[in-house]
């Protein structure tokens, strides 16, 4: 009975595997099937080539563009989905859009210029290049400050994607009354490959250091929660140090910003500064450096000062020295790595901790000193720390 019993067990077992086997089979054939009949699709497809265009009837050309620039368009995606599928029937579309150019509004004539560049093979003639212009100039005026939401942010694609074409309105734009749409200017001009800084755009730059709306979003209660993201102050830095030469070329107004009731202003120019080795006026750069080196809850800043403060060389030892009777333990290991760096082991290592210890301060870099790079602090970070206590500069309405 046990052997019988054993051996209708393995029969069972076998069943089952053969059973399993088929199951598996028939899922397999089924599935070359299913992929046999893509490839042919497909192949079919192939074969088909793009779809005619020619034979599209002109009156539905006619209907997609007219909605395309009518009032009540549903939105920015409605007019980004409609300029797609106009631009994908090519270039037999181009004569209704052309057409359209000189009769639509503003407000749409930026959807009609941009659906007519997606479409591939597009020749532009003289009426789109004036429909560019005219768009340029219309973007431009749409970086200020208004009730509209995401309208600066869209006048900003457009901007940068005809660069060349914006940069005189942009300068001009850097002489408006309207703070936002002086630093989005400034912006636009600082990522152009082609712009040559003019002594308004250090101005406006320098400007842009302040502890100002960007890009958190506004103050006011009735705008409370938009936002523009643009780190102007970040960005502003970034490319100050990028080429050095524009500090030295910004240096009036970066020594008028030491003076500045914006404490972010402030400091941001004095750290400018020192990065740059502006050494006329050099103390009272470093009275605005040194208090930062200290222990506080402004993320960053003595990383910064300390380098700032190396930059603008030996002269700076005796100022740092006096400190060192009320300095907590942050700024004194940060004063004595300064020192160290720009003189040398000096007798003042015995009396603190090793050297070793004072320049690892900071988890960043190995040394703050040597390794220091400027480092994007959160925006909000910076916003909500008790360290800062510079006043925002409302846009002008």
């Amino acid at each position: 009975m046990t052997a019988q019993g054993g051996r209708e067990g393995w029969y069972a077992v076998d069943a089952m595997d053969g059973a399993h086997n088929c199951l598996w089979s028939d899922r397999f054939w089924r599935v070359v099937g299913i992929l046999a009949g893509v490839l042919a699709s497909m192949t079919t497809v192939g074969a088909i080539g793009p779809p005619n265009t020619a034979s599209l009837p002109n009156r539905t050309v006619q209907a997609l563009v007219d909605r395309l620039v009518s009032h009540d368009i549903d939105g920015r995606s409605e007019g980004w989905d409609l300029g797609q599928r106009i631009a994908n029937l090519g270039v037999e579309a181009a004569p209704a859009l052309e057409a359209a150019l000189a009769e639509c509004q503003p407000a749409s004539r930026r959807r009609v210029v941009w659906t007519l560049e997606s479409i591939d093979g597009y020749e532009p003639g003289e009426r789109f290049d004036e429909a560019v212009a005219l768009c340029v100039g219309e973007a431009v005026a749409e970086l200020r400050h208004d009730a509209q939401r995401w309208n600066a942010i869209r006048a900003m694609t457009f901007l940068h994607r005809h660069e060349e074409l914006a940069e005189p309105h942009l300068e001009a734009a850097l002489r408006s009354n309207d703070h936002q749409q002086r630093q989005l200017a400034a912006h636009l001009l600082r990522r152009s490959s082609t712009y040559v800084p003019s002594p308004r755009m250090l101005n406006v730059t320098v400007e842009g250091l302040s502890d100002d709306v960007f890009p958190s979003g506004r103050r006011d209660d009735e705008l409370r929660g938009s936002c523009v993201p643009v780190q102007n102050a970040v960005g502003a830095v970034r490319w100050f140090l990028r080429t050095p030469v524009r500090i030295s070329e910004a240096r009036a107004p970066l020594a008028r910003a030491l003076g500045s009731a914006d404490t972010q202003q402030q400091f941001l120019a004095a750290y400018l500064l020192g990065r740059g080795g502006q050494v006329e006026g050099w103390q009272q750069t470093a009275a605005v450096l040194i208090p930062h080196l200290g222990d506080n809850d402004i993320r960053g800043d003595a990383n910064m000062a300390a380098a700032a403060l190396y930059g603008l060389g030996p002269r700076v030892v005796p100022l740092l020295r006096a400190r060192l009777d009320r300095a907590d333990w942050q700024e004194e290991a940060l004063i004595l790595l300064i020192i160290h760096h720009l003189r040398g082991p000096t007798d003042l290592d015995a009396e603190v901790p090793a050297y070793e210890t004072r320049r690892q301060i900071t988890g960043r870099v190995r040394d703050p000193i040597v390794d220091h790079r400027f480092v994007t602090v959160p925006w909000r970070t910076v916003r909500r720390s008790r360290g800062w206590a510079g006043t925002a500069t409302r846009p002008s309405e």
